[in-house]
């Protein structure tokens, strides 16, 4: 997809405020590199609002710190692509 296509998907996306759009950006732009796709400034500040949602969204369900909630996605990020590099090899 080119990147003009791309930058509008990701922002409807964004704008849906649906947590499984976020869920699709944050691995879609994660996955980018494993498809020889380089993600533009575009990309990476849309994945960078995605997890910012996300972090909020998290801070209140489980009723925790910001710092806390974004260290727990941060983790979770970490650990989903180490699983998808052990499961691709």
């Amino acid at each position: 997809m080119d990147p003009s296509k791309r930058r509008i998907l990701l922002q409807m996306k964004l704008e849906s405020r649906l947590l499984q759009d976020h869920f699709a950006i944050i691995r879609d732009t994660l996955c980018a590199k494993d498809y020889s796709l380089k993600l533009n400034n575009n990309d990476r500040s849309i994945l960078h609002m995605a997890k910012e949602m996300l972090v909020t969204e998290i801070m209140y369900v489980l009723n925790i710190a910001t710092k806390d909630a974004s260290t727990y996605v941060k983790e979770d990020m970490e650990k989903r692509q180490l699983e998808f590099n052990v499961h691709r090899s």
